[in-house]
């Protein structure tokens, strides 16, 4: 059940902080796809990574870099 308190609450929150939630587990999400993806990337061999135009360099550079850097 819903007081009057509780609607005016809801409201007088500013959208930044509704969407906070919801924007911090895009985030968290990202970064974990972020890091499967590098961690794929430094399993690849010399010929797929011809295939996709990377060295072996470029790739434990991407590799390397921490989860949260893009």
């Amino acid at each position: 059940m819903q007081t009057e308190g509780t609607i005016l609450a809801r409201t007088a929150w500013p959208d930044q902080l509704r969407r906070a939630p919801r924007r911090c587990a895009k985030w968290l999400w990202t970064c974990a796809e972020r890091s499967a993806q590098r961690r794929a990337l430094a399993e690849l061999d010399s010929h797929r990574l011809r295939n996709i135009g990377r060295t072996r360099e470029e790739a434990q550079a991407e590799a390397g870099k921490p989860f949260w850097r893009r």
